[in-house]
């Protein structure tokens, strides 16, 4: 990627000095962020499930992009577009940016694999909907409780548009990801921490995060780039969508499950998830 599409910016921290104990799996992935200048993003991503990488996006670059984004979802008439590789070079682009992928290395291991590319536009609320009622989630709330020990998800957000109180900021809950469990209102006690960053930041968490949305009380939008990264061990070895009606039509819906015809999985559309398919997987995910 050319200097002119991204810029990377130094923050201090001395891995050095760091007292943890290291998977040694994850060193390179470790010394890697450290020469990027991201060690202590780093340490705030393990204490906090979250952290902000400012000034990592070129003015130029953000312009085009948040162009590109607006008008994906122009198209489809919704403050949502999905798929967005298919859309426009500019989103590889994006995916690609050596500080998203470092640490989605760091955080879901090398070999992670991209879950999703989507754009988001937030408009300005006068009053409340159920939009903004939305209860606290993590995205990995398909998980069984409790989640892994191991980070199987993570968001990087381009911010294309200035994250301020007012902007409608996500706003996380600090330290939930060490819970490694969904949200509950029962052990509810972290502390609520809105993000704020400058137009150009990629903001990252965790997919175990608590987080949730405030309302955009500004006049305008609030338009950003979600891209999601997820561990490659949830694969299936085997593809059978070339035969899978056959299949499902001689077996049956036992047959039908097994083969993943009825989750939301690799089945999205420019205009987001099958909601129907995401029922299912909501449904069987305890059982």
């Amino acid at each position: 990627m050319s200097s002119q599409v991204v810029k990377l910016v130094a923050v201090p921290g001395d891995s050095a000095n760091s007292q943890e104990s290291v998977d040694p799996f994850r060193e390179s992935s470790i010394e890697h962020l450290g020469l990027l200048g991201l060690e202590a993003q780093r340490q705030q991503l393990d204490r906090d499930g979250y952290t902000v990488v400012e000034g990592a996006l070129d003015d130029a670059f953000v312009e085009t992009l948040r162009t590109r984004c607006t008008g994906a979802m122009d198209a489809l008439g919704q403050d949502s577009a999905f798929m967005l590789l298919q859309a426009d070079p500019i989103f590889a682009q994006a995916l690609l940016h050596p500080v998203a992928v470092a640490m989605a290395e760091y955080t879901c291991g090398t070999g992670c694999i991209v879950s999703q590319v989507a754009s988001v536009r937030k408009r300005q609320l006068t009053t409340r909907t159920s939009a903004t009622d939305l209860p606290p989630y993590a995205d990995m709330a398909l998980h069984r409780d409790p989640y892994p020990a191991y980070s199987a998800m993570m968001t990087a957000t381009l911010t294309l548009d200035e994250w301020t109180p007012g902007a409608g900021p996500s706003v996380v809950h600090r330290g939930s990801a060490t819970l490694r469990r969904g949200y509950s209102k029962l052990r509810d006690t972290a502390e609520r921490r809105a993000i704020t960053c400058p137009r150009g930041s990629i903001v990252i968490w965790d997919g175990a995060v608590h987080h949730e949305e405030a309302p955009r009380s500004l006049p305008g939008e609030r338009v950003s780039l979600h891209l999601t990264y997820t561990r490659a061990v949830y694969r299936p070895y085997e593809d059978y969508r070339d035969i899978q009606p056959q299949l499902v039509a001689e077996h049956g819906e036992v047959m039908a499950g097994l083969l993943g015809a009825n989750d939301p999985f690799g089945k999205n559309t420019p205009r987001g998830h099958d909601r129907s398919k995401m029922g299912y997987a909501v449904r069987v995910r305890n059982s």
